[in-house]
């Protein structure tokens, strides 16, 4: 599975983006190397394959389908004690 990079802004095919502080210190975390194939997306439903040359300069590719779920996730639990409740939030 590709590392994928959140990008506040417009994403265009050929366009280059720079990572935010945030995303930065998370390749370095992931220690992501220069030239590895990864994914950067908007939040927004839009996904790009990149290159990553650096932190501050990714070229994005082609559009790549969304894998991240569509629908909206539910939490249901049953009653428990008050004290136990606390634990829970």
């Amino acid at each position: 599975m590709k590392n994928r990079f959140y990008f506040d802004g417009p994403l265009a095919a050929g366009s280059v983006v720079r990572l935010s502080d945030e995303e930065r210190h998370h390749a370095r975390v992931l220690r992501v190397r220069e030239g590895e194939d990864v994914e950067v997306f908007d939040g927004r439903g839009a996904v790009y394959a990149a290159g990553f040359d650096s932190a501050d300069a990714n070229r994005l590719g082609s559009e790549v389908p969304n894998r991240e779920a569509r629908g909206a996730h539910h939490l249901a639990m049953a009653g428990i004690q008050t004290e136990k409740l606390e634990l829970v939030l």
